[in-house]
């Protein structure tokens, strides 16, 4: 993915074929739920601000209905305070596994030079690390 997508994007889990269909059809449900709080019509109520939102929302329903990223319309079903489905152990396991997407997403960032940078608690200590940064990367010549 590109930008924001990017750590949004749903792990693929190893589903069986009715796993699949039951996922979809949830999917399929929540993608309609979305689309009728999001119709032009069920907007003529709402502020030019509202309405640019909602549409963002239906657009973004949309790819995701595309790409089967059932997560994604949870979120968005969530954001537009639409009653959900109980959720089913399929649900779970696509949750459990979004979850250590994530996880391990934060677990890699947690390593990053941007993130120990943002950490630092002194000027002096972020300068420091810059510079080591720059030394690892061949910037500033080692002393």
């Amino acid at each position: 993915g590109s930008g924001t997508d990017e750590f949004t994007d749903i792990v693929v889990v190893d589903e069986d074929t009715e796993t699949k269909k039951k996922i979809e059809k949830v999917a399929t449900v929540l993608f309609k739920k979305i689309a009728i709080a999001t119709h032009p019509d069920k907007m003529q109520h709402l502020s030019p601000e509202e309405r640019e939102r909602r549409l963002k929302m239906f657009i973004a329903a949309k790819n995701a209905s595309t790409k089967r990223e059932w997560y994604k319309l949870l979120c968005i079903a969530t954001d537009l305070a639409i009653t959900l489905p109980m959720p089913t152990k399929e649900h779970i396991s696509l949750l459990t596994a979004k979850n250590t997407e994530i996880r391990e997403t934060i677990n890699y960032m947690e390593k990053t030079y941007v993130w120990v940078f943002e950490q630092m608690p002194t000027e002096k200590s972020k300068h420091n690390l810059f510079t080591e940064f720059a030394k690892v990367i061949g910037c500033v010549p080692a002393k």
